[in-house]
C-alpha cells in the first residue's frame, strides 16, 4: 500500500468513529443512578463581599467537584399534639419541602462547598439530604429506572437532567419508595380512644411516616401524623391511608360482635393523613399508611409506604407507551382476625420538558387499604383506609394529548368474610377511600428550584394632595440611588423628602457595601385640589379639601382659622 493510500484509509477511519463517540453521547440508564447523603449542618457566611454555603454531610463518597446536586428538606413541620381530633394538623411547615439545585465547588473532608450560596433556608434537624443530579445529553431508559427507598434519612428521590432527549424503553418507577408505613401494635384489650400512644403500650397501631418527626411519645394511635396515616386503635381497628395532595382515607372501626365489642366508642380507626399545601413551591414524599391493631399476636397488618419523588428536566421525552410512576403501595394482604393496614399515598412527579413524543403514562395513585378476611368467626374488624393521590407537575401550559395522567386516591378495604354480622359483611365498616390528587401545569421549574432575589414592586403607592410632602424611611445602612431626583431634597439618602406638584413614580436602587443590588418602585399620585372662589357657597364632604381663592391685594385674615 502506497503512502497516499495509507493516509486516505486512516482519514476515513477517523471520520467514521468520531461522530459515534463524541457527538451522539447517548447513555443507557437503569437501576439507581443517584447518590444520597444525610446533611448534618449548613453554614452560609459572608467574607470579603463573597457569600458561600458549606454543607456538612455524613459521607462525601460519590460526590465530586463540579457535580450538580439537589438539596432537599424532607421533614420539619410542626403539628398539633393535643389529645383531640386536631392531633396531627400541620400548624407550620417551617422549612419542610424546601429544595433547590447547586454545583459543588470544593470538597474538604465531609464539608461540601457550593459555587453559589443557597437561596432557601434549611434546618439540618429536619432530615435534609444531598442528592447527585446526573447530567446526560440523550438518555435511554433501557431497564426499570428507580431510586433508593427512603430509609428515614436519605433516599426516595430520583432526579436527573438531559440536555436533549429521554427515551423510555422501560418504566421509571419509584412506587412505595416514599415515607414508610406504620407497623401493627402489640396485643391489649381496652377499647382505647386517645389519639396517640407509645407503640409499646399497645394502644394502637403505629402511625405512618410524614413530614414531621415520628416521636416515640406519640408514634402510635389513631391521630394522623401530618400526612402520615393514623394507626388503628385497640381493639382490632384499621389503619388510615397516608396523604399527599389528597388526604388519606379513614381506617375501619374497632371489633364488633355479639359477645364483645367496644360500643359506644368503637369508631376509633386511624385518621387519614393530611393533605399537603403545594402553594409555596415545596415538594414532598407520599405519606405512609397507618398500621392496624392486632390482638391475636400474628394477624395485624402493617400500613404501606408512600410513593417517592421523580424530577426530570429534558428537552424531549419519548414515551413509547411506558410509565413514569410514583404510586403509594397497596396493602394486598388481608387481615385475618385483626385490623388491616392503610394504603400509602401517591408521591410527586415534577417534569420540565418542551416536547412529548408518543404515549406517556404518568401515575401518582394512592395505594389501596387492606381487607379483613375473618371467615372463621362472625366478627367485624377494621379494614384499612385508602392512600391519598399524589401530584404531577409539568411545565407545559396544558396537558399534551399523548400524556395520560392518573392521580386517584386508593380504595378502602372491606370485610370479605362471609360469616360476618350485618354491620360489616362485604362493607368497609368505617374505612374510606383516599382523596384524589392533582395535575398542575404551566409551572417554571427554576422558579421553585433556583431561588433568586426578585425586584420589589410598589413598596409604597400613596395619594397625597398638591402642596403636601412625604418623607420615605428605609434601612440607613444601604446605599441609595433615587431616579428621577425630581421633587426630592436628596436622591442619595435613605429618607428623602418629596414635595411633588404632580404624580410621579420613583425607581429606587439599593446596594450594600458588597454591591448586592435590589430595585423597587414607589408611586406617588398627586391629587389636585379644586379651586373655590369666595363668592360661591360650596358643600363638601367630611375629610375632603378645597383650595380657596380670593382676588385683590393686601393682607388677609381668615376666621375661623
Amino acid at each position: 500500500m502506497g503512502l497516499k493510500s495509507w493516509l486516505f484509509t486512516v482519514s476515513i477511519f477517523i471520520s467514521l468513529t468520531i461522530p459515534s463517540y463524541l457527538f451522539c453521547q447517548t447513555t443507557n440508564i437503569s437501576g439507581i443512578i443517584n447518590t444520597y447523603t444525610k446533611v448534618t449542618n449548613i453554614i452560609t457566611v459572608v467574607a470579603n463581599c463573597t457569600t458561600t454555603s458549606t454543607i456538612t454531610v455524613v459521607s462525601p463518597i460519590g460526590f465530586n467537584v463540579g457535580d450538580k446536586v439537589m438539596i432537599a428538606q424532607m421533614k420539619g413541620a410542626i403539628i398539633d399534639t393535643t389529645n383531640t381530633i386536631g392531633f396531627g394538623t400541620i400548624t407550620t411547615y417551617n422549612n419542610a419541602g424546601n429544595f433547590e439545585f447547586a454545583t459543588i465547588d470544593s470538597i474538604n473532608g465531609n464539608d461540601i462547598v457550593l459555587k453559589d450560596p443557597l437561596g432557601y433556608t434549611y434546618t439540618s434537624s429536619g432530615f435534609v439530604q444531598l442528592v447527585t443530579v446526573p447530567q446526560y445529553n440523550n438518555a435511554i431508559v433501557n431497564a426499570t429506572l428507580t431510586a433508593s427507598p427512603w430509609n428515614g434519612n436519605t433516599g426516595g428521590i430520583l432526579v436527573f437532567e438531559a440536555s436533549d432527549s429521554v427515551t423510555l424503553d422501560a418504566d421509571i418507577n419509584v412506587d412505595g419508595l416514599g415515607f414508610r408505613g406504620g407497623v401493627p401494635s402489640i396485643t391489649t384489650i381496652n377499647c382505647r380512644t386517645d389519639y396517640f400512644y407509645t407503640l409499646a403500650s399497645g394502644g394502637g397501631g403505629q402511625k405512618g411516616e410524614g413530614i414531621t418527626d415520628r416521636k416515640i411519645a406519640y408514634e402510635a394511635g389513631r391521630g394522623a401524623l401530618a400526612n402520615g396515616g393514623g394507626g388503628g386503635n385497640d381493639h382490632n381497628s384499621g389503619g388510615a391511608g397516608g396523604g399527599n395532595y389528597g388526604s388519606g382515607g379513614t381506617g375501619g372501626n374497632a371489633i364488633y360482635h355479639a359477645g364483645y365489642n367496644c360500643l359506644p366508642n368503637y369508631m376509633v380507626g386511624g385518621k387519614g393523613g393530611k393533605a399537603l399545601d403545594y402553594d409555596s413551591c415545596r415538594i414532598f414524599l407520599g405519606g405512609g399508611g397507618g398500621g392496624g391493631h392486632w390482638y391475636n399476636s400474628v394477624n395485624g397488618i402493617k400500613g404501606m409506604d408512600g410513593g417517592g419523588m421523580i424530577i426530570i428536566s429534558a428537552n424531549e421525552i419519548i414515551g413509547n407507551g411506558y410509565t413514569i410512576s410514583a404510586e403509594g403501595m397497596d396493602q394486598t394482604i388481608s387481615a385475618s382476625i385483626d385490623g388491616a393496614g392503610g394504603g400509602g399515598a401517591g408521591g410527586t412527579i415534577f417534569i420540565t420538558n418542551q416536547t412529548y413524543t408518543d404515549t406517556l403514562i404518568i401515575t401518582v395513585n394512592g395505594g389501596d387499604g387492606g381487607d379483613v378476611s375473618n371467615n372463621n368467626k362472625s366478627y367485624c374488624h377494621g379494614a384499612g383506609g385508602g392512600g391519598g393521590g399524589g401530584i404531577v407537575w409539568i411545565s407545559s401550559s396544558s396537558i399534551p394529548g399523548n400524556i395520560i395522567t392518573e392521580v386517584n386516591g386508593g380504595t378502602m378495604g372491606i370485610n370479605t368474610n362471609s360469616n360476618a354480622y350485618f354491620p360489616c359483611k362485604g362493607l368497609p365498616f368505617g374505612a374510606s377511600d383516599g382523596q384524589i390528587g392533582t395535575v398542575l401545569t404551566g409551572l417554571v421549574f427554576s422558579t421553585c428550584s433556583s431561588p433568586t432575589t426578585q425586584n420589589k414592586e410598589a413598596d409604597l403607592d400613596t395619594t397625597i394632595c398638591a402642596g403636601q410632602s412625604i418623607q420615605f424611611s428605609y434601612d440607613t445602612s444601604l446605599v441609595y440611588d433615587w431616579t428621577p431626583g425630581t421633587y426630592l431634597n436628596d436622591s442619595t439618602i435613605a429618607d428623602p423628602i418629596s414635595n411633588p406638584s404632580d404624580s410621579i413614580v420613583y425607581q429606587v436602587i439599593t446596594s450594600d457595601s458588597c454591591m448586592n443590588l435590589d430595585t423597587f418602585l414607589i408611586s406617588l399620585n398627586v391629587k389636585q385640589l379644586p379651586v373655590i372662589n369666595l363668592t360661591t357657597d360650596t358643600v363638601i364632604c367630611t375629610y375632603d379639601s378645597i383650595l380657596l381663592s380670593a382676588s385683590g391685594g393686601g393682607t388677609y385674615l381668615w376666621s375661623p382659622s
